[in-house]
């Protein structure tokens, strides 16, 4: 393994856009999140 990286888990975000897709709800709040946790990222047009 390299020193620098950094295993993360995405079982968690990959089971809640299944219940809100079972559901019928957007998906659209999974992306705000990671939005406002990187002020880095590109905003949308």
């Amino acid at each position: 393994r390299l020193p620098v990286l950094e295993v993360v888990s995405l079982a968690p975000l990959l089971a809640d856009a299944i219940v809100r897709l079972h559901e019928g709800r957007s998906l659209s709040p999974l992306f705000r999140v990671h939005e406002e946790s990187d002020p880095t990222l590109p905003r949308p047009l």
